[in-house]
């Protein structure tokens, strides 16, 4: 219950919380990375009290191979920290090498409760840096800072405090106020990452938003025709040969005249949605206005090309479109074509299939008429 009222005190992520954590993994690696060489420094150079203290003793044997172990097990922590990919696997070692230290501080601090030197200012930073250095969610920030805070309490009340109960009181509030401290101080640090990353993320799916409505017509959810002119220049700048195919729905404002602008927006949509469904993901289909569209199809023969055409013109001619009590039945003319060497701009290929667009409604529409150049070459009914 009190680890629950705790996970609440920052903000929650949600779904975005592994991707927070992982877009700051290496951050976080590599400032673990710069706080255990100094760990390590300060841990020897209060090996020289030691040796004041106890001489050349079993404890300060001890003290010396704890310390060994912690340093060893720092190295090779400090050079896992370099490749690790995962945030969960980083929380882990992170726990465990907390788990060392403290065991190591907490031997210390009993091995200093016989005699008669006592210095607390380690313990404090200790606390402190499990706050603020790891970056674990705040139930296991704080949990390896409290279970240390009661060793070092429970070594002060019943070792020490006969011998300086004026220290053992003062070092107990500081350590508390050091976890009191610890807290805030995370707290506010992991809010603001947090909320930073919110923010950002926040801010590039607008941006993406922006770009969409930008590209795409909100009608059809299909690009509209300032992005599929974007798109088929490119193409034609990539050299790649393409076919392209003008598309007009026959008698559409007739459509809206009988039936309303509501129903020829219908008719709209699922005309986009068919042919949508009718080409390949790699194929550049737009809405250019109105009842026309256009598709480019990349690296696409004539006679693919004539087939796709085909199989949308009758695929539409067969299509039921629910409006209300009624169903409409629609067609489409298409006008075709395929790059050539001499093509140099892209209008210049839409003018082209637009002539065999025209050729295919004074033929008698739903049709594809086939162009290049300034010559009709076949005709599809």
């Amino acid at each position: 219950m009190i680890f629950g009222f705790l996970a609440k005190a920052e903000p929650d992520l949600g779904k975005l919380e592994e991707a927070y954590r992982q877009s700051f993994l290496r951050n976080d690696a590599n400032q673990m990375r710069s706080a255990l060489p100094v760990y390590v420094v300060a841990i020897w150079l209060f090996a020289f009290v030691d040796v004041q203290l106890y001489g050349w003793s079993w404890i300060l044997l001890l003290l010396f191979s704890l310390r060994v172990i912690v340093t060893t097990w720092a190295f090779w922590l400090n050079r896992f920290l370099l490749q690790v990919q995962s945030f969960r696997i980083l929380d882990t070692y992170l726990l465990i090498w907390a788990a060392g230290v403290y065991f190591l501080s907490l031997a210390v601090s009993f091995a200093r409760s016989t005699g008669v030197f006592y210095n607390p200012s380690i313990s404090v930073l200790l606390v402190i840096v499990s706050y603020l250095v790891f970056p674990n969610p705040l139930v296991w920030r704080i949990a390896p800072a409290l279970l240390f805070t009661f060793g070092e309490i429970f070594l002060a009340l019943f070792f020490r405090i006969a011998k300086n109960p004026s220290e053992v009181r003062s070092t107990i509030i500081t350590i508390l106020l050091a976890n009191v401290l610890g807290y805030i101080l995370s707290i506010r640090l992991h809010t603001f990452r947090r909320n930073q990353f919110k923010a950002q993320h926040e801010a590039q799916l607008a941006r993406a938003e922006i770009e969409r409505l930008a590209n795409v017509d909100p009608l059809t959810n299909i690009i509209n025709r300032r992005r599929f002119l974007e798109l088929a220049n490119d193409q034609l700048k990539s050299v790649e040969p393409f076919a392209l195919l003008y598309l007009d729905i026959d008698f559409f404002k007739q459509i809206n005249d009988t039936h309303g602008h509501a129903t020829g927006d219908l008719v709209l949509q699922e005309f986009a949605n068919l042919v949508v469904s009718q080409i390949r993901t790699e194929d550049i289909f737009g809405r250019l206005g109105g009842e026309e569209f256009a598709l480019l199809l990349p690296k696409a023969s004539l006679g693919t090309a004539k087939e796709v055409a085909e199989r949308i013109r009758v695929a539409c001619q067969n299509m039921n479109i629910q409006a209300g009590s009624q169903v409409l039945r629609v067609t489409v003319s298409m006008g075709l074509t395929i790059t050539q060497a001499s093509d140099s701009s892209i209008d210049e290929i839409l003018h082209r299939a637009d002539s065999g667009l025209y050729q295919a409604k004074q033929l008698g529409r739903n049709r594809v008429e086939v162009t290049e150049g300034n010559y009709l070459l076949a005709s599809t009914a």
